[in-house]
């Protein structure tokens, strides 16, 4: 749901903004424009007696979210298709999915809690997908320089009724109500800067929009990071009404799907008609802002807009299971609009059959019949094949020359790699029988950057998802070898990232040292790395509950210096830190710049060639 603000509560975060006169004349021109160019192709249509008349319930006030069916209205793709839409906003305490129950509209927007409504025995039924993913997150005041979900435990939150998802979230997280202080949800982002709230429910469209403006440091997080996507802002209508009519259902759905393709692609043109048509609540920065996160959920360059997936509702219904709202497996059946249902067509699959077994037939026949003609043409193609295959004798022989010496020097490689691998794998079998583990495990290390370094160099770029796979099955295995628990965690992936061979190595070598400085010194019982990145750096978060740094800090040292030595050729920095009430953090990050192939990577190559395996101090 997008929050509405009435004037006093705009006049807040308009933040002592001014309106010259050159304002006020460029947005009445847009005004204007929007409302005229808009409006032409319905100038064209019937009347509005000559339409079928039909409510449109929106789910909250005017917004860009709901931007489609302005579009299909003020562009005449209702008219056309024979319908005179009426779209009505709802307000703080309005129920819209029991207004379109209620027969005051027939089609309403609502969240993917239609499930529940369906469980309780309200025959909605959903018609199409809009946001691919909801908008639904928590935004938190930022306490300190890194910090989780975990943080609000003990903190004011702001909740409100339909965020069910965020329930799930924070149970998911085991958070459960009981350790938040819930606050009832004022829909104004100025109590979380003005501190009388830690954290509020609210939308990834609109809300960071006024944060950002009052430079409020603040963290955002999203269900998503959990395993849980539901779907937003979902087109629904009653099961009366696509039995009573079903064409109009059909009509109203595509026209307002046709709306929703141009206001894609006219965000500018959808925002001056808002504030000509239908609110003045919000600037028009605020709605351009707003439409470009809009159209980031909804994936139109991926997806098609009103695309379902049957299997992603069952996700949301399991989700919905998981905290006791709905049972299990509970039934679809009816809840989901197929705008193409499939008809019996036994009929024709069997008379298909039947004239697919007399086309063999005959063609068996035909065969037969041509039999020795055929075997003439082959005995002559056969000779044709044999000239050319004797003549290109020579040419391929010397092919299999050359592919066999690149074979051999392939295999040259591959001795030299198994004999050095084989040694030092021999070295740490040898170490771990002599009850010497360290000695073990640097023979190991050793093991692996050789085992990296081939296998890195062979490809000029790796990507990053295929990197942290390799990483997390490595350290799981080390941490798990050492009987202590791993919790790894990983961000939604926003973008593809490949990382260059020498940058990947890097890498690995600053997560596999700061791993065995935690096994080897740390006397943890469990070690949690968090990883995340965007469009600008790539952060890694060891955290452990071991005993944690001396009470006068980290000294200096010589791993402490190859690890800052490494973060640095990669553009980024590394720090180390005491945890509450025991244990130790060291956080890294890097610049997305420095680590992709096309950044000049000799430092990081210098680097690697210089470094070799340390045993170093324990420092977190």
């Amino acid at each position: 749901m997008g929050y509405a603000y009435d004037s006093s509560t705009l006049s807040v975060f308009v933040l002592g903004a001014r309106f010259s006169m050159h304002t006020i004349s460029r947005y009445c021109l847009s005004l204007l424009l929007a409302t005229s160019l808009l409006a032409l192709p319905a100038l064209a249509q019937e009347t509005s007696s000559e339409l079928d008349s039909v409510t449109l319930q929106l789910k909250w006030t005017h917004a860009f979210q709901f931007a489609g069916y302005y579009a299909a209205k003020e562009r005449g793709y209702y008219r056309e298709a024979g319908l005179d839409v009426k779209i009505v906003e709802a307000l703080p305490g309005d129920d819209p999915v029991k207004n379109v129950l209620d027969g005051r509209a027939e089609f309403g927007v609502g969240t993917s809690a239609l499930l529940l409504q369906r469980k309780a025995g309200q025959p909605v039924v959903a018609l199409a997908v809009i946001f691919q993913h909801s908008p639904y997150v928590l935004i938190a005041r930022q306490l300190k320089t890194t910090q989780d979900i975990h943080d609000i435990v003990g903190k004011r939150v702001m909740l409100e009724p339909q965020a069910d998802e965020l329930l799930a979230y924070l149970q998911k997280e085991g958070i459960p109500l009981s350790q938040i202080t819930q606050v009832e949800h004022s829909y104004d982002p100025q109590d979380l800067i003005d501190g009388k709230v830690d954290a509020i429910a609210g939308y990834a469209t609109n809300q960071p929009y006024y944060l950002r403006r009052a430079r409020f440091a603040h963290y955002i997080y999203t269900p998503r990071s959990a395993g849980i996507d539901f779907y937003g802002d979902n087109l629904f209508t009653t099961e009366q009404q696509l039995k009573e009519h079903p064409e109009r259902v059909r009509a109203f759905r595509e026209a307002s799907l046709r709306g929703w393709k141009y206001a894609v692609e006219h965000p500018e043109q959808m925002a001056d008609l808002i504030l000509a048509r239908y609110s003045q609540r919000h600037s028009r920065d605020y709605f351009l802002f707003e439409a470009k996160e809009t159209i980031a959920l909804m994936h139109p360059e991926l997806i098609e807009v009103g695309y379902m997936n049957a299997s992603r509702w069952r996700h949301i219904a399991d989700t919905y299971s998981d905290i006791g709202m709905l049972p299990r497996n509970f039934s679809l059946d009816g809840f989901l609009y197929d705008p193409d249902p499939q008809h019996d067509l036994t009929w024709l699959y069997r008379a298909i059959a039947v004239t697919l077994l007399l086309t063999i037939v005959a063609t068996i026949v035909f065969l037969l019949i041509k039999s020795r003609q055929m075997n003439r043409k082959l005995e002559q193609r056969i000779a044709a094949a044999h000239t050319s295959l004797s003549a290109s004798f020579k040419e391929r022989r010397a092919l299999e020359i050359k592919h066999a010496e690149a074979g051999e020097r392939e295999r040259i490689f591959r001795d030299l790699h198994d004999d050095l691998g084989a040694k030092l794998l021999g070295l740490a079998i040898s170490a771990q029988r002599a009850n010497q583990p360290r000695e073990a495990d640097l023979a190991r290390s050793a093991l692996r950057d050789l085992r990296d370094v081939v296998s890195r160099s062979a490809h000029p770029a790796t990507p990053l998802d295929d990197l942290v796979a390799d990483w997390r099955v490595e350290t799981q295995q080390r941490v798990h070898a050492a009987g202590l628990e791993l919790d790894w965690r990983i961000s939604d992936i926003e973008f593809p990232l490949p990382v260059s061979a020498a940058a990947a190595l890097n890498l690995s070598r600053i997560l596999r040292e700061t791993i065995t400085n935690v096994l080897r010194h740390a006397s943890a019982t469990r070690i949690t790395v968090d990883i995340a990145w965007n469009e600008e750096k790539l952060m890694l978060t060891i955290k452990d509950d071991g005993v944690g740094l001396p009470e006068a800090g980290a000294k200096p040292n010589r791993g402490m210096s190859s690890l800052r030595a490494r973060a640095a050729a990669l553009g980024g920095s590394i720090i180390w830190q005491p945890r509450s009430p025991n244990g130790c953090m060291v956080a890294i990050e890097v610049s997305v710049h420095h680590i992709t192939p096309d950044f000049d990577t000799s430092k990081i190559v210098a680097e690697q060639e210089n470094s070799s395996v340390e045993q170093t101090q324990y420092f977190g």
